[in-house]
């Protein structure tokens, strides 16, 4: 965290195919040619962001860790470009029902195209898919952005030649919640292993 890494948004998008959603997600690219994270990464994995200012104490705010959404290869194959999933945090405070917004999250999704973002990381060793997936079948159940790993590990089983078979079951309140659900249906329609299933 007192070393981190510039990258910049290449790309940033609504994750559902409907605005009206029950809360905003954003799929964000990050390209980090030429920093240590450049193909250093794991589907799997996690990458730190430190927010720009102060917290109400005048303290640098902390880093936030969020899970990268690309292969191991990254979104174009070359280990330069990393993806994840932020959705807005919007709430109340509980104790007097004031507006709360999340700092990192708010931050990330307002970020346009070309501009810079402090990174660091990887992070995590434990949530990675086995040495060799084909010996294992694979249930993911994820719900809201926790499908940002899985998103990762099924691009690596499809660029694989995977043999096993893989089966993800994604849970949200609406079906205009789910996420990257054209892209699941598609996986699915084009990969006899693997299975898409959604619990609404």
């Amino acid at each position: 965290p007192a070393e981190p890494v510039t990258g910049t948004v290449v790309a940033t998008r609504l994750c559902t195919a409907a605005r009206k959603s029950g809360g905003i997600v954003r799929h964000i690219e990050i390209d980090v040619s030429g920093t240590a994270l450049e193909g250093a990464w794991r589907a799997g994995q996690s990458f730190g962001v430190v927010p720009p200012g102060v917290d109400d104490k005048g303290k640098p705010h902390k880093l936030r860790l969020y899970s990268i959404a690309a292969p191991t290869g990254g979104e174009k194959g070359d280990g330069r470009i990393l993806s994840t999933t932020v959705k807005r945090t919007i709430e109340e405070h509980w104790e007097d029902h004031r507006l709360f917004l999340g700092v990192c999250s708010n931050y990330m999704c307002d970020l346009q195209e070309g501009d810079p973002i402090q990174l660091t990381g990887p992070a995590g060793k434990r949530f990675l898919l086995p040495s060799d997936p084909s010996r294992h079948d694979l249930l993911f159940i994820a719900t809201g952005t926790g499908i940002a790993p899985f998103r990762g590990m099924l691009m690596d089983l499809a660029a694989s030649g995977y043999q096993g078979r893989a089966t993800l079951v994604m849970g949200a309140p609406y079906r205009t919640d789910l996420l990257y659900d054209a892209e699941m249906r598609d996986l699915d329609r084009k990969h006899s292993w693997f299975t898409y299933r959604t619990a609404i």
